[in-house]
């Protein structure tokens, strides 16, 4: 299900007695890697949540052209998949709010929240005083949004003759 920030509040509420489980990230050009991610968060807790990073900051990060599909089409994407239980659109940072997953975890409090991104460890000072468990994994996979945009470029280019 597809919530809004204001809803993660309710989401902790009424799962109480349950592990909440909490992720970010792009998911452009969904693939198996992230389908991988999904079910091992699963493993981790009762009820998994998603942030789905803005179209701006992913534009900050990746570049120009991207993302491929808009963070509202990738928020469909991610709730269609059978281990994720709810969907947030992670909001673009700004000056007064420049770090947006604090945000969430202050609303949500997941028992625990996962990251692929080592530079959460500066942060473990908030997370902690949260009462959230830190979770830094390795990617599950190689496979990348980017390389899949890379390999049909190359394979339009080769079949186009380009």
């Amino acid at each position: 299900m597809i919530i809004s920030l204001g809803e993660l509040e309710k989401v902790r509420k009424h799962n109480k007695a349950q592990t909440i489980v909490f992720a970010g990230g792009v998911f452009d050009v969904f693939h198996t890697t992230h389908v991988r991610t999904f079910k091992k968060l699963r493993t981790y807790g009762d009820i998994v949540v998603i942030g789905v990073v803005s179209d701006k900051r992913v534009r900050e990060r990746k570049g120009p052209g991207r993302p491929v599909l808009t963070q509202k089409e990738r928020c469909e994407i991610v709730d269609a998949i059978r281990y994720v239980d709810f969907v947030v659109q992670m909001p673009t940072p700004t000056k007064s709010e420049p770090v947006p997953t604090l945000a969430i975890l202050k609303k949500l409090r997941p028992n625990i929240f996962v990251s692929v991104d080592r530079n959460w460890m500066n942060y473990t000072h908030v997370i902690d005083e949260l009462g959230i468990r830190l979770k830094i994994v390795k990617r599950i996979h190689p496979i990348s949004s980017t390389s899949i945009i890379e390999r049909v470029l190359r394979k339009h280019k080769e079949t186009s003759g380009r």
